[in-house]
């Protein structure tokens, strides 16, 4: 689905902005934060401000299940009129109280916040001086402005303690890949792919939570698995999350997080079944000692990365005229929450492909440097048994999202028109059963490895 950009407005603030949050009326009001559109004008102040501008355009981004504003002051507008435009991102928690929100989901604001920061010091740590010469590392955000207001859990709402938490990020450039993409062949989408899996391989290779800035972000070296942000008393949510010794510690945790959610909604899942295999497969796990940047979910959502066009000139020989052909590059990744410490090969860009039999080829090649090295590559009895486990979640995440909000995706809001409602239901029943299919095979299978060894 494409994703529109919408409400286009330009409006000047004053030289000197004081912005005092508690006064601002729409935003100040919980419930309201959570009912109504934000107050335009109170997000044109808060992004003037941030940005140093004394006007700025602001695109709202649909599409997406936190509220995201396209930012581009008017100095970068004028600047940009002739090449990729640049712009930054505002993000703010969903309006609407129909929104239901899984567990890890409450503090995205504050754990892509957090991660930002991580990266950045470990950029700048003397072990990650080459990484950050890196395209890859280039190509990530920086955290502009946060507000430091935090969420508490409650048993069926989540309430806050400070109202309308947001953040910006950026410099973009660049455009959507759901916004280009309908236009593009077969050919462009698969190198795109490549691209994304190679740009997700050098990220891994760039970061380590053994970096010697780490002690800077409060994580201990001895517990490296986890998720980039120290946790967090205040949300039940986030402190759940600690930091763990062993990467099974780390999955059992995440998938724990996921069943709860699912107990809460009475979905119909074999819950002990899945706790009882993941308990007997979780040797496994620990296999993996060292730790690498994973981008858990996002990776491959054609609604979070960003691409740019490239000129390439090419003529066949001397004397003729050199032809020139438009090519698309990755130029950057918009949503950075799902980042955590553990195994690489638990990205959703996997998932896509082990489950639904190579629909991601592109992403696995670009990952591993080419098809012949896809061809060459050959997994481990310990592999197969981990990325079944890395399937039992992604598909049992895929059934929660669908039940907490059903749509077409499980990223976007719920509430379909009635004209839309019919197909909306229909293709997210068939979005259930596909991933409810992929669970009965993972654990089927990792049944039969358990059985085998015996």
């Amino acid at each position: 689905m494409s994703v529109a950009l919408l409400e286009r407005s330009v409006v000047s603030s004053p030289p000197e902005i004081s912005i005092d949050m508690r006064n601002m009326s729409t935003l100040a009001n919980p419930a309201a934060a959570r009912t109504s559109t934000p107050d335009r004008k109170s997000l044109q102040r808060i992004a003037a401000e941030a940005l140093h501008t004394k006007s700025v355009a602001i695109d709202r981004i649909h599409g997406t299940l936190f509220r995201n504003y396209k930012l581009q002051p008017s100095s970068h507008a004028a600047a940009t009129t002739t090449t990729e435009e640049t712009f930054y991102i505002l993000k703010c928690r969903p309006s609407s109280p129909a929104i239901r929100l899984l567990r890890h989901e409450e503090d995205r604001l504050r754990t892509e916040a957090y991660t930002l920061q991580t990266l950045l010091l470990l950029l700048h740590s003397s072990s990650s001086t080459k990484s950050s010469e890196m395209p890859s590392t280039r190509m990530i955000p920086r955290l502009i402005a946060s507000s430091p207001h935090h969420h508490h859990r409650t048993n069926t709402t989540t309430t806050p303690i400070d109202p309308s938490p947001y953040i910006i990020t950026g410099p973009f450039h660049g455009h959507l890949l759901s916004e280009i993409s309908p236009q593009l062949s077969q050919t462009p989408s698969e190198k795109i792919q490549q691209r994304v899996g190679f740009f997700y391989r050098n990220l891994t290779i760039s970061f380590s939570p053994f970096s010697s800035s780490s002690s800077t972000t409060q994580q201990p070296q001895t517990k490296p698995f986890g998720p980039l942000y120290p946790p967090s008393s205040s949300s039940s949510s986030s402190s759940e999350l600690s930091r763990f010794t062993t990467w099974s510690q780390f999955y059992t945790t995440l998938l724990e997080t996921l069943l709860l959610d699912a107990e809460d909604a009475l979905i119909n899942l074999p819950y002990a079944f899945i706790r009882e295999t993941v308990r007997r497969n979780r040797n496994s796990l620990d296999r993996i000692t060292k730790p690498k940047l994973v981008f858990l979910e996002g990776l491959i959502d054609e609604r979070n990365i960003l691409v740019q066009r490239r000129r390439l000139e090419s003529s066949s020989g001397a004397g003729e005229r050199r032809r020139s052909e438009d090519e698309w590059e990755i130029s950057g990744i918009l949503d950075w929450s799902g980042v955590i410490w553990g195994d690489e090969w638990m990205s959703d860009g996997f998932y896509d492909h082990f489950s639904k039999k190579g629909s991601m080829g592109g992403f696995l090649e670009g990952f591993l440097g080419g098809k012949g090295q896809r061809q060459n590559q050959r997994r481990s009895g310990e592999e197969v048994v981990r990325q079944y486990l890395y399937i039992l979640y992604h598909s049992l995440l895929a059934i929660i999202r669908q039940c907490y909000r059903p749509s077409s995706s499980s990223s976007s809001s719920p509430s379909p028109s009635n004209s839309n409602s019919n197909t909306t239901n229909s293709e997210s029943q068939q979005t259930e059963l596909a991933a409810r299919r992929d669970l009965t095979n993972a654990l089927t299978q990792l049944s039969k490895i358990c059985t085998s060894r015996v």
